[in-house]
């Protein structure tokens, strides 16, 4: 069994450690850009571009779609290597296309600004999954096996806590700037998100010196049919594509919906907003991601995705029951299954970067990613039409209130 803090002393150079402290301190930047640029910020965004009920359906898709660019991007880093070149240039483009998004209002005109959003987001999300594939294969050359599960335990604890403070500061500041009007809060949420495509960038910049990936070397002779062909005669990685697949095409559409659900439904403020969504998710998360990293690094990942799949499943059923009324008492299973989703979270990245590698004469490892991208992309790009076509087709009719 492994043994906290001997195995780090045993498995650390300080080369390692320096290059683990700076992906720590990438993390951070990473927070402030993530907690600027998403949520109440973006969603209210996409409300004053007057974006329609099927757009917020399709700006979760996107993403997803963008995706499948990893495909040709994991074949030519099998076949040319040059790994960290690659994800600094396209992740430094990823973030500086926010200060496009950012721009919108002011370079397009106002019929076109929804339109004008959404390609700048796909673009920013077309550059953000060519260093994806990179970012899966240098964690799995760069991180211990042993450890992975506590470190990014505690790197994610830390990104945590500095998204607690950008939270409440964005929500408190949408709220401010709302109080004079749409005009004001517009031009403050595009400067918001023009500062976090340029802080973004320090994300990017921090993997500068950090070690490069070594494991992978290019492999001239690496045939596309085979790389990609592989993969799918592994009947683990076809099941926990099952598995992966269903769980994406079931939570992805209601990212965004569950925004406007809390603004047009339920009544409340942006502060208040990015508290359920965001806040109070995150002051959960920081609690539990370390404990099941290390149930992780001890037990396995198989056993944790069995017991926070369980936990998890009320979590979208909660929901129903947080009304303009009633919020705290449905929101105890969204607790709940916030609290167990980082078990998740944290075993299906370690599933993955084990199924990287090109250990135990494992041969192309980049195929690997690839399909996994693939499959998340096409059931996330699904579960995001099929939200965005049902919400546009029941329109503005509403229930009864429980």
């Amino acid at each position: 069994q492994l043994e906290p803090g001997k195995d780090l002393d045993i498995e650390m150079s300080p080369a390692l450690r320096r290059s683990l402290n700076l992906v720590t301190l990438a993390a951070v930047f990473w927070s402030v850009w993530f907690y600027i640029a998403n949520g109440a910020a973006l969603t209210r965004y996409c409300q004053l571009m007057d974006l329609s009920k099927f757009g917020y359906g399709l700006l979760a898709a996107l993403p997803f779609l963008s995706s499948l660019i990893q495909l040709p991007v994991s074949y030519l880093i099998e076949r040319y290597g040059r790994q960290k070149p690659l994800f600094i240039v396209s992740g430094l483009l990823h973030r500086a296309a926010w200060i496009l998004v950012a721009i919108v209002p002011w370079v397009f005109p106002k019929s076109l600004w929804s339109s004008g959003l959404l390609l700048f987001f796909f673009v920013s999300a077309l550059l953000a999954n060519v260093s994806t594939p990179v970012w899966f294969s240098w964690m799995s050359d760069l991180v211990p096996a042993g450890i992975r599960g506590r470190y990014f335990g505690l790197r994610g604890q830390i990104a945590m806590a500095v998204g607690l403070v950008i939270t409440l500061g964005v929500g408190y500041g949408l709220d401010v700037a709302g109080a004079f009007g749409p005009d004001v809060l517009l031009r403050t949420i595009s400067i918001g998100l023009g500062c976090a495509g340029v802080i973004g960038t320090c994300d990017y910049l921090c993997f500068l010196n950090v070690n490069a990936p070594s494991a992978r070397k290019p492999n001239p002779d690496v045939k596309m049919a085979d790389m990609f062909l592989q993969p799918l005669k592994d009947r683990n990685f076809l099941r926990f594509l099952g598995f992966t697949a269903t769980l994406t095409f079931g939570i992805v559409f209601m990212g965004q919906y569950l925004w406007l659900y809390l603004f047009d439904v339920v009544k409340v403020s942006n502060t208040r907003a990015n508290c359920l969504l965001v806040l109070f998710p995150l002051a959960i998360t920081m609690v539990s991601t370390r404990l099941w990293g290390k149930i992780i690094d001890r037990f396995g990942r198989k056993p944790v995705l069995r017991i926070c799949g369980l936990m998890v499943i009320g979590g979208s059923i909660g929901w129903v029951f947080v009304t303009e009324q009633s919020i705290w008492q449905g929101y105890l299973l969204v607790a709940i299954a916030t609290f167990a989703w980082p078990g998740i979270d944290i075993s299906n990245f370690n599933i993955v970067l084990g199924m990287s590698e090109s250990l135990g004469g494992r041969k192309y490892g980049m195929g690997y990613i690839a399909i996994f991208s693939a499959v998340v992309a096409v059931s996330g790009f699904l579960s995001g039409i099929f939200g965005g076509g049902v919400a546009e087709m029941i329109g503005d009719w509403t229930g009864p209130c429980l």
